[in-house]
């Protein structure tokens, strides 16, 4: 493969990492406000949209021969879970984010 394919590849694979974290985050975010359908309803689309997205650019991707990189989907997926982690620790009692000037317990 000469540099210049492999500069699109490359491009390919950090997208279809990007589109596990995005896949990841609707997740929760879908799991989350699962009691409210009129915000489910959009974000389950957009999440069949990434789903889509990710069947494409895997489709490139073979069309180029090299699969996914494993570092980066892993990476990215770390990243959305420890995100996911983080914010459900930061949400108010009614399951909204607490404003940042609320965090650090100024008043």
């Amino acid at each position: 493969m000469t540099t210049i394919d492999k500069q699109p590849v490359g491009c390919l694979k950090d997208a279809h990492a990007i589109q596990r974290h995005v896949r990841a985050a609707l997740s929760e975010v879908l799991t989350t406000c699962a009691g409210e359908p009129e915000v489910c309803r959009p974000l389950g689309r957009h999440a069949e949209r990434t789903r889509a997205h990710r069947r494409e650019i895997e489709a490139r991707l073979r069309a180029h021969r090299p699969a996914p990189s494993i570092l980066r989907d892993a990476g990215t997926l770390f990243a959305a879970v420890l995100d996911a982690g983080l914010g459900r620790s930061r949400r108010d009692p009614v399951g909204g984010r607490v404003p940042p000037a609320q965090e650090g317990g100024a008043r």
